[in-house]
């Protein structure tokens, strides 16, 4: 990446959710500011866009159509909680359908590596795409790149760990956040795979709620564990009593004095290590 094509340094997941909290002005009205970059690459600007959907709520923000040309910001996952925004430029591919929630549009992103990410707005295969107004400045004549480069390979180890990548890598095991049929997140756990298929048990549930989800239809319902769904075992206290699932207890809860009694799903903390 040049450092043309980087925002801001890395910051926490908390900070992001809360600029685009801060987003939505007027009453009904989801249209913000934020700064852009202006065509010579170098001046701030301000620059009206519509943001795309907070993974945080149910609400669906309204989106600005792609163009070819138009500069987007693309949200990636970093190591750790920490979450980072790339600059690349719409460059071919736009495409529309009509759905039930109103139109979805198909493009592709290319970086200034030369690297091309595919997105959907609004609320397809991504939830972390906002596409600017500004137009994006020609990318460098040094698109392809060549894999000597120490410096690429560090900027790209940056951009590929992105929230797709993250769920090609998914196994049976593996924890995640996962949406239900209903529209609620949970945290959850990949069962089963078979090829682009992922079988998802809903912690707390029974095997009977499980759900397939298609990596290329549902891979936004999928998530990192705890990106949406609540961590709230980090706020366990001594003495707080909590619901357990059955054989689970031994494997999910190692906070808990023994198995419940017969016919009680209760139990109580009696230490955090």
């Amino acid at each position: 990446f040049n450092a043309k094509f980087e925002t801001e340094e890395p910051y926490r997941r908390e900070e992001i959710m809360d600029l685009l909290s801060r987003l939505r002005v007027g009453n009904g009205s989801h249209e913000g500011v934020v700064a852009g970059v202006g065509p010579d690459d170098r001046t701030p600007t301000e620059t009206t866009v519509q943001p795309c959907a907070d993974p945080l709520t149910s609400e669906r923000w309204p989106v600005r159509p792609p163009v070819t040309g138009r500069q987007a910001k693309v949200l990636y996952k970093l190591d750790g909680d920490e979450y980072k925004w790339y600059l690349g430029r719409i460059c071919s591919g736009v495409t529309s359908r009509k759905t039930a929630n109103g139109t979805q549009w198909r493009f592709r992103v290319q970086f200034s590596d030369g690297f091309e990410e595919s997105c959907t707005i609004p609320y397809g295969a991504d939830e972390d795409v906002i596409v600017l107004d500004s137009v994006a400045p020609p990318l460098p004549s040094s698109q392809t790149v060549t894999s000597s480069s120490k410096h690429v390979k560090k900027e790209r180890s940056l951009v590929r760990p992105g929230r797709r990548h993250w769920r090609e890598a998914l196994r049976v095991g593996d924890p995640c956040d996962a949406q239900d049929q209903s529209g609620r997140w949970y945290e959850a756990l990949v069962v089963g795979r078979d090829g682009r298929n992922l079988k998802i048990h809903f912690l707390g549930w029974g095997a009977r709620y499980d759900e397939t989800k298609n990596l290329d239809r549902d891979g936004a319902l999928v998530l990192p564990r705890f990106t949406v769904a609540r961590n709230w075992r980090e706020k366990l206290s001594v003495g707080d009593v909590v619901e357990v699932w059955g054989s689970c207890v031994s494997s999910l809860f190692s906070l808990f004095s023994d198995f419940p009694p017969t016919g009680s799903n209760e139990a109580r903390v009696f230490g955090i290590c």
